[in-house]
């Protein structure tokens, strides 16, 4: 069973491969989602479900432009050299998207590769994060998606209980990401 877990786990996503670009990049991660949420990967405490403060967490799959680099890195680190289901997850997500890329799409992530291999672990959201940066920088979505995210800060404020540090800093990352 296990053997075939990871099979179907790291397998190419979709016949046409990704090539990094923009035009296929929300079908890619739509695809990736499919694959992420039947692996179990953007369940609460999964390897996409990434910590952004005192108990919350966001999906790197459908939050990806209010996540940054240094937080999908700090929380990969906090397990990425274990031998845990965790560390077996992030290096399927790796395999996964790597299968899933054309060599072009490849050669664009492999430029950056000390920003999702440590040591001789791969680590696959750090890879997504890259991958998302890399196709995406100034795409329409993370713009709308910041756009909507800055017209509801007065239903944030309400969610962190009017912790002005915790409203300061979010708006902080959104407007980072712009």
């Amino acid at each position: 069973p296990g053997y075939n877990h990871w099979k179907h786990a790291t397998e190419k996503l979709d016949d046409e491969l990704y090539d990094c670009e923009a035009e296929g990049f929300y079908q890619f991660m739509k695809v990736l989602g499919s694959r992420a949420d039947r692996c179990g990967w953007t369940e609460p405490g999964g390897i996409l479900s990434i910590p952004v403060g005192e108990g919350n967490s966001k999906n790197l799959i459908t939050d990806y432009g209010s996540i940054d680099y240094e937080q999908v890195k700090s929380y990969e680190m906090g397990f990425i050299h274990e031998n845990s289901r965790k560390a077996q997850d992030t290096a399927m997500l790796h395999d996964c998207i790597m299968n899933s890329l054309t060599k072009e799409g490849k050669a664009k992530l492999n430029i950056n590769d000390d920003q999702y291999t440590f040591g001789r672990r791969q680590a696959g959201a750090c890879l997504l994060k890259v991958l998302i940066r890399e196709s995406y920088l100034d795409s329409n979505a993370t713009s709308s998606m910041l756009r909507i995210k800055l017209a509801n800060l007065d239903e944030y404020i309400v969610t962190v209980k009017h912790d002005v540090q915790k409203f300061n800093n979010y708006v902080k990352v959104l407007i980072e990401a712009l």
